[in-house]
């Protein structure tokens, strides 16, 4: 029995322009940030590696936090990694990727996920702190909530992810 080795590549998807007049812009679902990224690693690398970009996968993604967790085969994991560096458009949207880390096992990149997540969230519930005015007392109490709800439900997917 052959055993597929693989690595996990944490990044993180930005459009500097998420709004358009005022509304919010629809992110790519999970299945088209798969195809981008496996169109954009062919285009880069030529038509001999288009058996590799088939074992390219997105574990993971969350709109939300615009982290996206990628399985790459071991053997062309630097490869991959690098043509990320130059993919500037997403869906026909302009968008950069920042490689966060890499990952051996299913359970360090699950790991760093929900690390990454705490450390995000973090940053917003401070953010929200700033106001400390008592008529935004509830407000503030409502927002908290529901970071913390969204929390968990992310964690929950992550942990849920079988890979």
């Amino acid at each position: 029995m052959v055993r597929f080795k693989s690595r996990f590549i944490l990044i993180t998807i930005d459009f500097p322009t998420a709004s358009k007049n005022g509304k919010q812009v629809e992110f790519p679902s999970k299945q088209e940030l798969s195809r981008a990224l496996r169109d954009h690693f062919i285009e880069t690398n030529g038509i001999s590696v288009s058996g590799v970009a088939l074992d390219i996968q997105v574990r993971f993604y969350n709109p939300e936090t615009r982290l996206c967790l990628v399985r790459v085969p071991r053997s062309d994991a630097a490869r991959i990694r690098a043509s990320f560096c130059f993919l500037s458009s997403l869906a026909s949207r302009r968008a950069m990727l920042s490689t966060i880390s890499v990952h051996g096992s299913a359970r360090t990149a699950k790991r760093a996920v929900i690390k990454e997540i705490a450390r995000i969230y973090k940053a917003k519930i401070l953010e929200t702190n700033g106001v400390m005015d008592s008529v935004l007392d509830n407000r503030l109490k409502s927002q908290l909530h529901g970071l913390s709800q969204s929390v968990q439900e992310v964690i929950a997917t992550v942990q849920a992810i079988d890979y």
